[in-house]
């Protein structure tokens, strides 16, 4: 069942020195349902020499959250490599090795000579 998103625009906050997003995403756990979590990301400084203000930390935001809305951050784009590797790579490589390599493991692409003689 595919789950329908809504577009968000989360809440642009200060919260010291800095600025911040908070959103929600969904997050996603080895063998289990995508869990929809609360997140927040640091946008910048509020204070200091690389100061924005906080109409900029809103287009920030607003460029972070179009990338988030329009589905091209998906939770498999946020897991850990570890957990990219376990869940997707090695059950790949376990089938190559257990059904494709033994057909062609002594088969040759090059028997010698001249390439494509």
């Amino acid at each position: 069942m595919t789950r329908t998103r809504r577009k968000q625009k989360g809440y642009v906050f200060r919260k010291g020195r800095k600025w911040y997003l908070r959103y929600y995403d969904y997050v996603y756990f080895a063998g289990a349902e995508p869990l929809h979590l609360q997140k927040c990301r640091k946008l910048g400084e509020a204070v200091g020499k690389n100061r924005m203000s906080k109409k900029d930390a809103c287009a920030e935001s607003a460029n972070f959250l179009l990338r988030l809305n329009d589905g091209t951050l998906t939770p498999e784009s946020t897991m850990a490599l570890e957990q990219f590797v376990e869940d997707f790579y090695l059950p790949h490589v376990q089938l190559y090795c257990a059904h494709l390599l033994p057909p062609i493991q002594d088969v040759r692409i090059c028997s010698g000579g001249q390439a494509g003689a």
